[in-house]
């Protein structure tokens, strides 16, 4: 929804405003979801993200990453590619040998 109205409806998906219609068209109470965006919380958690997609080296949109917190996470894809593709690039992934330092599958 947030990437089809900034792709191919032009909303800037920046605005709290444009935000929260995006939430209420899709059932969620508007101001419910303001105030829950105002929040400190939120605020730290976006920017924990962000800086969390710096460190990984996400330059491109979108990006599908893998993993989990304890053995940590690794890109699979970034740009876009076809919804069709992705189980072939998944199995690509998953058959990389283990990252020595993490073990991460698939992080080279």
């Amino acid at each position: 929804s947030v990437q089809r109205a900034f792709y191919a409806e032009n909303r800037d998906v920046t605005d709290e405003d444009v935000l929260a219609d995006l939430a209420a068209e899709h059932g969620l109470d508007r101001e419910r979801f303001l105030k829950a965006l105002r929040t400190e919380q939120a605020k730290i958690a976006t920017r924990a993200d962000f800086e969390t997609a710096r460190a990984s080296g996400v330059t491109g949109f979108p990006t599908l990453y893998a993993g989990d917190t304890e053995s940590g996470y690794a890109m699979v894809t970034t740009g876009y590619r076809p919804l069709d593709g992705l189980p072939d690039i998944l199995e690509d992934w998953l058959a990389m040998p283990p990252t020595p330092s993490t073990g991460q599958v698939g992080h080279a």
